[in-house]
């Protein structure tokens, strides 16, 4: 496989993101910064999307960490729109990696909330 694709918020938010979520500093997976799920109340969502375009094939790979009420705040992740899964509950740094194609991508996270109760810290973090 050719390459490992990656992306760093060490100096501030990549071009090609696009979202609401926002620069953290707590206790991202590696370096100073991660990015973040904005504040949302009941019914509501927070996304961020990715695109990104890429000459050759590889990996592309991530680390989320969940701090929701279990089985009813997520995150859904994406890529190129096919959904990828959906993770809720107390989740600490977790890797997610994929083979893809050379060519345009996108990597889309979206976090809904669905209850009016709270759940550790209502957020989701990418890195």
């Amino acid at each position: 496989m050719g390459f490992a694709y990656t992306e760093s918020f060490e100096n501030g938010i990549p071009n090609g993101f696009n979202g609401d979520w926002i620069l953290s500093e707590t206790t991202p997976h590696s370096g100073k910064y991660c990015l973040k799920s904005a504040y949302i109340n009941a019914g509501k969502s927070s996304q961020v999307i990715y695109t990104f375009n890429t000459s050759q094939e590889g990996i592309i790979k991530f680390f989320y960490r969940i701090s929701t009420l279990q089985d009813y705040d997520k995150l859904a992740c994406y890529i190129d729109d096919v959904f990828i899964d959906a993770y809720s509950g107390e989740v600490e740094w977790t890797e997610y990696s994929q083979s893809i194609a050379a060519g345009l991508h996108t990597l889309k996270f979206i976090y809904r909330k669905y209850s009016s109760n709270s759940g550790s810290e209502d957020s989701v973090y990418i890195d």
